[in-house]
């Protein structure tokens, strides 16, 4: 187990170095953020003037700048791509000689992306709670990451196991158009959960996809209780346990097929 880490590691370690030399991408992936901002800003401004709202304009913006930041760091459709990829032109094969399987490879990359990301945009992310006057708590910042790296698993396994079904499907881009979709949904970054109907928010406690931006956001916020935390955290790792099972056996499943007959 030691020893695969360290090889995920230094995979991780070369990958961040491939991202560093992309730097227009970077830039334009840093003005993205503000011009976001800025968007949403004039957008809420104008429909606060109009009504009340379940939350503080202010707060309602340190919501979706931390819904971008962590939406930076936790992977989606990239997953689709490297399969897709890997799958269609044969370099799937290529990555079954190497000595980390297939998942442990797959995860180093949204992981050097993440890390990345999160370093690149973190000045901005402070630029904006800055802006907003709010200053959040060690404690809330603490458990906020803690809630993202269950998150970033829990994408990761769950996008996995739907992009796995490339093996059988001749185009999946329906299937992680519909999946982003739910997330988008039920992940409260489109607007947050509580605007929403009593009934959506019921249905979304079901689902994984809350952890990925509205559970993390919140904590962060300090909307979620510490008495709370580990009821939270144990769904989240129970979340992590199943996406990953199916992930597996999905995998499993296409790779024989993928090695027996051929994609």
């Amino acid at each position: 187990m030691k020893a695969m880490v360290r090889k995920v590691i230094a995979y991780t370690k070369v990958l961040l170095k491939t991202k560093t030399a992309y730097k227009a991408e970077l830039v334009m992936s840093l003005l993205s953020f503000p011009v976001y901002l800025g968007v949403l800003y004039f957008l809420w401004t104008h429909v606060y003037v109009q009504t009340s709202m379940p939350m503080g304009f202010e707060s309602l913006m340190v919501y979706y700048s931390l819904i971008y930041f962590f939406g930076a760091i936790i992977p989606g459709r990239n997953i689709f791509s490297l399969f897709e990829n890997g799958i269609r032109r044969g370099g799937l094969a290529a990555q079954m000689l190497r000595p980390l399987n297939l998942l442990a490879q797959m995860v180093s990359r949204p992981l050097s992306s993440a890390v990345f990301n999160m370093v690149a945009m973190l000045p901005i992310l402070v630029a904006a709670l800055w802006f907003f006057s709010f200053v959040p708590s060690i404690v809330n910042v603490l458990v906020s990451a803690w809630l993202i790296a269950i998150a970033f698993f829990i994408a990761f396994f769950l996008f996995c196991a739907f992009a796995a079904l490339a093996f059988w499907l001749e185009r999946s881009r329906g299937l992680l158009n519909a999946l982003q979709s739910l997330v988008k949904a039920f992940a409260g970054t489109i607007v947050p959960l509580s605007f929403l109907p009593g009934w959506f928010q019921d249905a979304s406690v079901y689902l994984p996809f809350r952890f990925m931006a509205s559970v993390p956001a919140n904590a962060f916020l300090g909307n979620v209780p510490l008495s709370e935390v580990l009821t939270l955290s144990v769904i989240g790792i129970f979340w992590v346990v199943v996406t990953y099972s199916f992930a597996v056996w999905v995998l499993g499943k296409g790779l024989k097929r993928y090695t027996g007959y051929g994609v």
